[in-house]
């Protein structure tokens, strides 16, 4: 069930116009941080330290985006289940 999940993620809801935004605001989150760090590395460091960390974060949306779908099932299953 996670990996359809996660295609469903990838595929449908990551390219949706609502999640564009969030990526954009996500994104200049990160570069704001990460930049207070440019002086202490290297630019390739830099750069490593940049990809582990859109890694860390594409990977906790995919990870919300299945357990808000689970949680919604799981609500909805209780809902009809006291109907």
């Amino acid at each position: 069930m996670n990996e359809l999940l996660k295609k469903i993620y990838e595929k449908v809801i990551s390219q949706e116009e609502d999640i564009f935004q969030m990526d954009k605001r996500i994104n200049d989150c990160m570069e704001e941080y990460i930049s207070r760090y440019k002086e202490d590395f290297s630019e390739k460091d830099m750069e490593r330290i940049r990809d582990c960390v859109y890694y860390a974060v594409l990977t906790s949306q995919i990870e919300a985006f299945q357990m808000g779908m689970k949680y919604t099932v799981k609500t909805l299953l209780s809902i009809l289940a006291d109907l």
